[in-house]
C-alpha cells in the first residue's frame, strides 16, 4: 500500500499540465494495483485491503475527467465488491471519480438539501474488520444535492 500511495501522491493537482508525467504515474499506480491481484510477472503476489482500493480510487480522481477515469474507477470498485472490501471511505471515493456510477451502484436515495445516504449490503463488505464496517447507513454530506 505504501507504493501504491506513493504513486498517487504524485499525480500532479493539474494532471493536464504535464500529461506525459501523469501517464507514466499512471502506469506505476495500476502496475502496482494489478499486482494486489495476481497480475505480476516476478512472482510478488500481494492481497488488497480496504486502504488499497481507497487509495487506488483517490488516484483515479485526481486523473481528467473522462473515459479513463470513469472505466479504471467502475473496475476497482467492481474488484472491492467481489472481495468484500467495501467501506464508506471507498463509496466516497467512487463517487469523487465516478459519480454516475457511484449514484447508481449505491442505489442513493436523496435524503434533503445537504446530502444523501446509501446502505452497503452485507457481501459487497464481509472481509471489512468490525470496526470499519459497522455503518450501516451512510449519509455523505457536503457533495450537494443529487436530485431535484
Amino acid at each position: 500500500n505504501r507504493v501504491l500511495s506513493a504513486t498517487e501522491f504524485c499525480i500532479p493537482q493539474d494532471p493536464m499540465k504535464n500529461p506525459i508525467w501523469t501517464k507514466k504515474i499512471l502506469v506505476l499506480c495500476l502496475d502496482t494495483f494489478r499486482k494486489f491481484h495476481g497480475d505480476d510477472d516476478h512472482g510478488i503476489l500481494a492481497s488488497p485491503n480496504s486502504v488499497s482500493y481507497e487509495i487506488f480510487l483517490r488516484a483515479c480522481g485526481r486523473l481528467p475527467e473522462g473515459e479513463t477515469r470513469s472505466n479504471l474507477a467502475t473496475k476497482a470498485f467492481d474488484l472491492c465488491k467481489e472481495n468484500g472490501l467495501v467501506t464508506p471511505t471507498i463509496c466516497m471515493e467512487l463517487y469523487k471519480a465516478n459519480p454516475v456510477y457511484a449514484l447508481s451502484e449505491l442505489k442513493v436515495d436523496p435524503q434533503d438539501i445537504d446530502g444523501w445516504s446509501f446502505t452497503i449490503p452485507e457481501s459487497w463488505k464481509e472481509k471489512v474488520p468490525d470496526d470499519e464496517a459497522d455503518s450501516v447507513t451512510v449519509v455523505a454530506r457536503g457533495f450537494g444535492r443529487i436530485a431535484d
